[in-house]
């Protein structure tokens, strides 16, 4: 069974790079550290919408790499 969990940790993974060699455009955001619920919900639709629309995915810091909702490689 650990096998396979390494199979598809590795297919994942090879899919990420293959996903970022294939990028053109990288969209990076700071946050302040005194941003409020609001400014977390603007970046959230911010996000999203530019992962939506162009196929993109999402790395968080502290986090890891997002695509959509579904956490791909956890990172911290």
């Amino acid at each position: 069974m650990e096998d396979v969990e390494l199979h598809a940790q590795y297919d994942v993974a090879a899919a990420v790079v293959a996903h970022l060699q294939a990028t053109r455009t990288i969209i990076a955001i700071q946050l302040l550290f005194d941003i409020n619920d609001s400014g977390y919900e603007a970046n959230g639709f911010l996000l999203s919408y530019f992962a939506e629309t162009c196929d993109g995915l999402i790395q968080a810091d502290g986090e890891g790499i997002y695509d959509g909702g579904e956490l791909l490689i956890p990172m911290d």
